[in-house]
């Protein structure tokens, strides 16, 4: 782990920010601090600038299902911009999302060009480091964590509805589908069975307005739905204190994912892999003796941070200290009391004809379930913590 930047109460704005970001372990919303152009753009604008775009989006369906519509239950469709806003936001969603703008609209300036994080603390990131998002409404994310770094997100058009719990919450965790770097949630947000959020607490939840900069701490669930037509923008930043750490956890569960890969058929794969995963890239890092040599690195990275001197991280002292004195500038997120999630996943179960129609999925048989079972057992976290345990020994 690095040794933590000490705070200075006569930095800048900027050098604030940033210290909050690197140390505070709660979401919070920035208010009117980015000077992004594009924040100007009605729709037309867009139109007139990605009109010729070619893009790939996922179309899922609005209907009721049991469980959550994984990428491999999506349509995977191309077009123009403009065509994909013609779609029929009344039977389906669509979302054209993580869309790494170092890959994707290169040639429009007026993006990629007023893209910069500086304003909350990281000028080094960009609109090379960015990815953006956009969908009609109902487009969404099924709640995860994300095991790598901390989230920024900018929302730049419409609005959209953020989900956060932290991380020790237990919302039924699954490597299925599997994504380095993303552990999913079997909980269902779009169409909940409310008989299956028991025990659910500390949630919070908050719309992001246009000009609003969400900040998602460190392996913090979150479930995402636009409520509209709704464009984001958003970063990943590098964690030095956790990053090394959780890239020896993701090689382990690599490595076991890898060997159930060489053993199952083309129909098991597509159920465990996810679709937007560079299965040549992973089949290359899958074999055997690159995966010993990936967990050997890893290894070998965590021993040499632990026998450098680690100063205490997260003095929430300061912390609160720059929350205080940007309090116009900063929203803390209060959590939902029983009520108001109640009433939550009540008004999304409502949007639906009936929550006892499940809508069409594919039915696996009793070896399958069984076998994802053994992975699920196999890549759980706490398993995980005691596998990486005594590699270190």
């Amino acid at each position: 782990m690095s040794v933590k930047r000490k705070y200075n109460d006569c930095s800048g704005v900027q050098e604030d920010f940033r210290y909050l970001i690197e140390n505070y372990n709660q979401p919070i919303v920035f208010k009117n601090v980015l000077n992004w152009h594009i924040l100007s753009w009605r729709l037309q604008d867009w139109k007139n600038v990605l009109k010729n775009e070619i893009i790939k989006y996922r179309v899922g369906k609005w209907t009721y299902t049991e469980n959550p519509q994984w990428d491999n239950k999506t349509e995977i469709r191309s077009s123009t911009f403009n065509e994909f806003l013609e779609i029929d936001d009344i039977e389906n969603w669509g979302y054209c999302d993580y869309k790494h703008l170092v890959e994707h609209f290169k040639d429009v300036d007026e993006i990629q060009n007023c893209i910069s994080w500086k304003s909350v603390g990281f000028p080094e990131y960009t609109a090379k480091e960015s990815t953006i998002w956009f969908g009609t409404k109902g487009a969404h994310t099924p709640c995860h964590k994300d095991t790598y770094g901390y989230n920024l997100v900018a929302q730049i058009y419409g609005r959209k509805r953020w989900l956060l719990f932290p991380p020790n919450q237990n919302l039924q965790p699954t490597r299925i589908p599997y994504e380095e770097s993303s552990i999913f949630s079997k909980l269902n947000f779009f169409s909940p069975n409310k008989s299956k959020f028991n025990d659910l607490n500390n949630c919070k939840m908050i719309i992001l307005e246009p000009g609003d900069v969400l900040f998602v701490p460190h392996n913090w669930w979150h479930y995402v739905e636009n409520l509209e037509f709704a464009i984001s923008v958003n970063t990943w930043l590098k964690s030095p204190v956790y990053d090394d750490e959780k890239q020896f956890d993701e090689a382990i569960v690599q490595f076991i994912i890898g060997r159930f890969c060489k053993e199952i058929g083309e129909p098991q794969k597509k159920i465990l892999i996810n679709p937007s995963t560079d299965m040549k890239l992973l089949e290359e890092q899958m074999g055997l003796n690159n995966s010993l040599q990936i967990l050997d690195v890893c290894r070998r990275k965590i021993a040499l941070k632990s026998k450098k001197k680690v100063e205490k991280i997260n003095e929430n002292i300061d912390c609160n200290h720059i929350l205080e004195k940007y309090s116009e500038e900063i929203v803390l997120l209060k959590d939902l009391d029983v009520k108001d999630f109640d009433e939550f996943l009540t008004s999304q179960s409502a949007r639906f004809v009936s929550s006892t129609t499940v809508g069409e999925e594919e039915n696996s048989d009793g070896n399958d379930d069984f076998l994802f079972k053994v992975i699920n057992g196999f890549t759980n976290e706490t398993v995980i913590q005691l596998v990486k345990d005594s590699l270190n020994n």
